[in-house]
């Protein structure tokens, strides 16, 4: 803030097919890109992400506002004429922070990731009157005095572009229908649909960004034409990378990534930009981030690491600390004295898994 004068309005009022925000998310070789919304986009995303919500409920918006939830979780709301409670203090709540929060506060609505979200049901079922939960693999969130529903959707595609009520504990939450305006497709690698019972990749045509900034490549190959094009408002295709299965009468099951990119606490992450972070931040020599599975389905962040000397785990946490936000802290660090390599070369991934696994 400066004492100067404020700005002159400028001359040119921006279109609806101009750029309203960047979001930053993860992107190859560990370094963040630049997903660019434009304002019909936005507009069209707070109009749809109502979910039955409206001016009489009270929000929490538990994510940080630098994340594009915040669209879902403050701007929906506000367009609304809701009232909007912000995460206070840094970082985000344990679930009995988030109860006694929400208790006090008269929360009838928030947004929490599947972890949280089935820690506050066990404490504070029924304190909520609607509790959202990013798409990822859901394991047994159910509630009969809230109303709980999953969502599915990316930075792409300015958050969800479905929506699901859990209405009985599942074993793996369907994606649900398409919210109005996207449509949801399971593709095989020339881009035609799937049949049941088998797995594709996930394309999304209709609620979708402009593309990558200043990255045109990226976005040739991401955001690519639909050739199931319907109208020109569904003329582009984004290829998100997650796998799905089609089920019957048409269910879609999520089932995981193409890449390496993997989801966390319903946030999508690069373990390549925790690697950066790793060896920017701690003398190391080399490090390998991967997303594991474990109990009830939840992924944890496990990472291993070489150095000349021994690091201590604890030492590399407190480095990351200014680097990376929390949800990107893995959650297992592991010294190894060798990566182990396949016969191409390439790093062992299951070697290292049974490398936690025997405690060596």
């Amino acid at each position: 803030m400066t004492d100067d004068p404020p700005l002159a309005a400028p001359e040119t009022i921006p279109t609806p097919d101009d750029i309203a925000l960047v979001a930053f998310t993860s992107g190859p070789n560990g370094y963040p890109k630049g997903v660019a919304i434009s304002h019909r986009i936005l507009a069209r995303a707070v109009r749809v992400h109502a979910f039955g919500r409206s001016e009489r409920d009270v929000f929490l918006a538990a994510s940080p506002l630098a994340t594009i939830p915040m669209e879902q979780e403050v701007l929906t709301p506000l367009a609304l004429g809701g009232t909007v409670h912000l995460t206070p203090g840094q970082g985000p709540l344990p679930a009995d922070a988030v109860a006694d929060y929400v208790r006090r506060n008269g929360i009838t609505a928030t947004i929490l990731d599947p972890g949280l979200a089935s820690q506050f049901l066990d404490i504070a079922d029924g304190e909520c009157r609607f509790l959202l939960v990013p798409m990822e693999r859901n394991h047994g969130i159910f509630s009969v005095l809230t109303q709980v529903c999953s969502s599915y959707g990316c930075v792409e595609t300015c958050g969800p572009v479905t929506l699901f009520e859990i209405d009985m504990p599942y074993d793996s939450v369907p994606l649900g229908r398409p919210l109005p305006g996207s449509r949801l497709h399971v593709l095989d690698e020339e881009l035609r649909p799937v049949a049941e019972g088998e797995t594709g990749e996930i394309c999304i045509s209709g609620q979708l960004a402009s593309g990558y900034l200043n990255n045109p490549a990226l976005t040739a190959r991401r955001f690519v034409p639909n050739p199931l094009a319907r109208d020109s408002d569904d003329a582009v295709l984004f290829r998100t990378g997650d796998l799905a299965r089609v089920g019957p009468g048409g269910v879609v099951e999520y089932i995981g990534r193409t890449d390496r990119l993997v989801r966390v606490g319903g946030r999508r992450i690069e373990p390549g930009e925790i690697e950066v972070a790793m060896l920017e931040t701690s003398p190391l020599d080399r490090a390998v981030g991967a997303g594991i599975s474990g109990d009830g389905g939840a992924t944890r962040l496990h990472a291993w690491y070489t150095a000349g000397s021994p690091v201590s785990p604890d030492a590399i946490v407190q480095a990351l600390a200014d680097a990376v936000p929390d949800y990107m802290v893995p959650a297992v660090l592991t010294q190894v004295s060798a990566f182990p390599r396949m016969a191409n070369g390439r790093i062992d991934m299951q070697a290292l898994l049974a490398h936690d696994e025997q405690g060596e």
